[in-house]
Formats: structure tokens, C-alpha cells, sequence
């Protein structure tokens, strides 16, 4: 009989609204040689994790992660890309961590942060938290900075000097790359809500596109970089390539299957680039959006926290499409 001790974790046995998201008893694991045991303080709800609950994915990615995740019923034990929290056992073959390590992980498609605790493995993506970082800004580095930062400086190589626009600017990778894009010496533009303008602003943007009154594609001026985190381009690359320079990039954050094979099509026969396709986050930059954060210069936009027994809500917030920054949850 399995005499260990229990935790909760949040399980949608079937896909569908943030209803089916519900507080569950499992035992609590024990580390393998090679393992730590993290009892979790944040996570975040996100997107990603609001479109494999509702399984509404870009066109053309149903039957890939049907494969990865289930086709009917879900194969995760429960969502969550990401995680902060502290270090409570480690098995006897690790080295680098210890019992008491404040940590932050990207869990990535193995998926599992919205649990009371969390197995990882030594060669996951973990990070030791800074003192003066809290459990929640490093949770929410995780999925918005970590994405900002791999398209900004590793796919669309942004420069000092640049003009950056930035479509979804109040979301948590938007806002990341707002700051990101004025730490890396570009002069950002923004494109959000009225509402969010005030934030974005407050970020670093030198100026804000209000997308419900003005359209972007239609406003004066071009851009070196443009970063649509929302998928508003729509990919039709004719309607968009007027507002970048003529050695432009235009990195597609949110990209259907089509959007995505069209991008390397597009970039082998044009001056201009499109780029597109998953990020491979790693220890070093998880470790470097934690250091700007501890130094105060990036700051993650947070704008809800949910306790743990209110995740419905926080799933209901993301599913909203309007959420500003990132959505967590404390558990």
C-alpha cells in the first residue's frame, strides 16, 4: 500500500473549458537518483496552456499534438510549462542543487507546474532565483521572456538603433520584448488596448498603436523588426511587408502550420525574412532574464494572482484573450 504523503495537482481529464480544470489528490513523488524534488510556490496559466486545455491550436498542429498529448482524452497529468519554487529532497547522484535552492524550471512540453510538487531532472531547463526575485517574476520570465528573447536576438538578430514593433505588446511576451527590444538599444513601438497603453508605455514603448482605433498596417511608418505575438498579420506576407525596411524581419510568435512553412519560403527568396517555428530555451538565458530582473531592468508584467483553488479563474482570465502580462497561480 502506497503510504506517502499527498498533494494536489490541477487535472482537466478531458478537453474542454476552464470548468474542466479540477483539484486533484495524488502521492507525492520521491526523487530518482538523478532528480530534485521542488515543492512549487508559483506557476503561470497561459496561453499555451488555454489552447492544448481547449485543444485550439493553429491550423495545421491538431494531429501533432493530438500525438504528443492525446487525441480524445488528455495524456499530461496536468499542465504548466513552468514553475518557481523551492528544493525539498534531491537524489543521491546530484551535485549542483540542494535542499533549500530557491529554483524557476521550464518544464516546456513535458508540461506539470501546476502541482503542490514537481520531479525534475538535473538536465532539465532550472535556474537558481536571485535574492530579491520573487517566486512569481521568475515564473513569469519563464514562457514570456524566454520567448522574447529568442526571437529578438537569436531569429530576427534585433540591433541598436533599430525600429521595433511589437503586436500583442500587453501580453507576457509582448511585454517582455518591449523591455527587452529598450535594454538592446531599439526604439520600440507598441500595439495593444488603449487600456494597456499606459503599461506598455511604462515598459519602455516610445509610442503606442491603439489596434481598436488604428489599424498598424495602415499607419505611417516602417519598422526594421516587427514581432506579432498575436497572430495578427494573418499570414498573408503581401499585406504586411510595407511596413518593414527593406532589409526587415518579421518574426511570427503565433504561426499556423501554413504561416510557418511559407516563412522559410519566403526568407530564401527575399531580402526581407520571416521567421517563425519553437524556441530551444536554455539554463544560461533563463539565468540571464533573472539577472536583468534582480538588477531592475526587466520587470515581468504580472497582472492577476490566483491562489491555487481559484485556477478555474485564471484559465477563464487567459481564455479571455485580453489578459495583460502573465496570470498566476500560488500555490
Amino acid at each position: 500500500m502506497d503510504v506517502r504523503e499527498e498533494m494536489l495537482i490541477a487535472k482537466n481529464d478531458t478537453y474542454g473549458p476552464p470548468e474542466v480544470v479540477k483539484l486533484q489528490k495524488r502521492p507525492r513523488p520521491e526523487p530518482s537518483d538523478h532528480q530534485i524534488l521542488v515543492r512549487v510556490f508559483a506557476s503561470t496559466v497561459s496561453s499555451a496552456d488555454s489552447r492544448l486545455r481547449s485543444r485550439r491550436v493553429p491550423r495545421g498542429f491538431h494531429f501533432m499534438v493530438g500525438l504528443l498529448y492525446g487525441f480524445s482524452r488528455p495524456k499530461y497529468d496536468c499542465l504548466g510549462a513552468d514553475l518557481a519554487g523551492e528544493v525539498v529532497a534531491i537524489g543521491k547522484a546530484v551535485q549542483h542543487f540542494q535542499v533549500g535552492d530557491r529554483v524557476v524550471a521550464d518544464l516546456g512540453i513535458k508540461l506539470g507546474g501546476h502541482a503542490q510538487f514537481k520531479l525534475l531532472s538535473v538536465k532539465d531547463v532550472i535556474a537558481k532565483i536571485p535574492v530579491g526575485v520573487t517566486y512569481a517574476q521568475a515564473t513569469s520570465l519563464v514562457f514570456g521572456g524566454l520567448t522574447a528573447l529568442s526571437f529578438l536576438r537569436d531569429k530576427l538578430k534585433l540591433q541598436s538603433g533599430e525600429r521595433l514593433l511589437v503586436i500583442g505588446a500587453g501580453g507576457a511576451v509582448g511585454s517582455a520584448a518591449v523591455q527587452l527590444g529598450k535594454i538592446m538599444g531599439a526604439h520600440v513601438v507598441g500595439v495593444c488596448s488603449a487600456s494597456k497603453a499606459a503599461d506598455v508605455k511604462a515598459l519602455g514603448a516610445v509610442e503606442v498603436i491603439d489596434y481598436q482605433s488604428t489599424d498598424w498596417r495602415r499607419a505611417p511608418g516602417q519598422y526594421d523588426v516587427i514581432l506579432d505575438n498575436v497572430g495578427d498579420s494573418d499570414f498573408a506576407f503581401a499585406k504586411v511587408r510595407h511596413k518593414l525596411s527593406p532589409g526587415g524581419r518579421l518574426g511570427l510568435v503565433v504561426a499556423d502550420l501554413p504561416a510557418t512553412l511559407q516563412s522559410l519560403w519566403i526568407s530564401m527568396f527575399n531580402r526581407q525574412k520571416v521567421f517563425a517555428g519553437p524556441i530551444a530555451p536554455n539554463t544560461s538565458d533563463l539565468e540571464y532574464l533573472l539577472s536583468l530582473c534582480r538588477e531592475k531592468r526587466l520587470d515581468p508584467l504580472i497582472s492577476q494572482t490566483f491562489p491555487f483553488e481559484k485556477i478555474v479563474e485564471a484559465h477563464r482570465v487567459v481564455d479571455s484573450g485580453h489578459k495583460l502580462g502573465s496570470v498566476v497561480i500560488e500555490l
